[in-house]
């Protein structure tokens, strides 16, 4: 019998057989596809690696069950950046200073001005722009050169006439208004010094204390909230310029001397009633 079974060509396999072709084959394994295990800005509530944590002993493929037992993974605080140490080239330059080209220079190109900048000055440093400051921003646009190449007549350290320097400037400025709320928002908060100098290394303890003073001190604030209730007041807004009324006003009565020359009546415009004085300022002697 087995005989004609073998001639026919339907000869069964034993289950030992049928075993060996079931076995699973080990699949390859793709690395970074899918896979954020070792992502450094994940990890587990207990602070390990994620790739650390061990499945629910409940679940056989491994995942996740909806109990709600399996903490979430948590981001971590962000590291600091570091200023790269390798000096690169920017091959393009729009027309606002900022550098467009090579792209893959481009994408990192604020946060390394941030390095620049929280590497250079303190914390309590206001308006990079003030005229006092020229030896700071020359300090600040030598690094910047130090770390980039930039085309044509942008490799100077001067401020006017180089829109790379004025450019990146600005951004250190944005960079270091966004610095000193983040630190202001943790001191608020209570968090230590310790803390703060994990995540802002450049902070030394005196400008810690310093800023912390500020921070603490409520005459800013109390500052702002005058002029807002000031603001208020106001009846309406004027559109004379930037110098308003102290520059309208002389316009104003040389008009109407010449008018009164030619024996016409002042102009419409400058005989409106006045009002009594409202609000705070030399030369306000109502609407016009």
């Amino acid at each position: 019998m087995a005989d004609n079974e073998e001639a026919s060509g339907s000869h069964q396999k034993q289950y030992w057989e049928m075993s060996m072709d079931n076995d699973e084959q080990p699949q390859p394994r793709y690395e970074g596809i899918g896979d954020d295990s070792t992502d450094p800005e994940y990890t587990t509530a207990s602070g390990d690696d994620c790739d650390a944590a061990e499945a629910d002993p409940a679940t056989d493929d491994g995942s996740q069950p909806t109990d709600g037992s399996q903490p979430k993974r948590q981001k971590k605080d962000r590291r600091p950046s570091k200023l790269g140490t390798v000096k690169e080239e920017f091959t393009e330059v729009a027309k606002n200073g900022l550098p467009t080209a090579p792209e893959h220079l481009v994408s990192g190109y604020a946060g390394q001005l941030g390095c620049i900048l929280r590497g250079t000055v303190s914390i309590n440093t206001e308006n990079l722009r003030h005229p006092v400051r020229a030896n700071l921003r020359n300090l600040l646009f030598t690094k910047l050169h130090n770390r980039y190449k930039f085309p044509g007549d942008f490799t100077n350290t001067c401020l006017i006439g180089n829109k790379v320097n004025s450019a990146a400037l600005t951004k250190m400025s944005t960079s270091l208004a966004t610095w000193r709320s983040t630190v202001k928002k943790m001191i608020l908060k209570g968090d230590s010094y310790e803390k703060i100098k994990e995540a802002n290394p450049s902070i030394s303890e005196t400008d810690y204390h310093e800023f912390k003073l500020k921070c603490e001190d409520t005459t800013s604030s109390e500052s702002s909230q005058w002029g807002k209730d000031m603001r208020e007041l106001n009846l309406g807004v004027h559109r004379l310029g930037p110098g308003g009324y102290r520059v309208a006003e002389p316009k104003w009565d040389k008009e109407d001397a010449e008018r009164a020359v030619q024996g016409l009546r002042p102009s419409s415009i400058n005989t409106q009633i006045s009002l009594p004085i409202t609000m705070s300022g030399p030369g306000t002697r109502g609407t016009r």
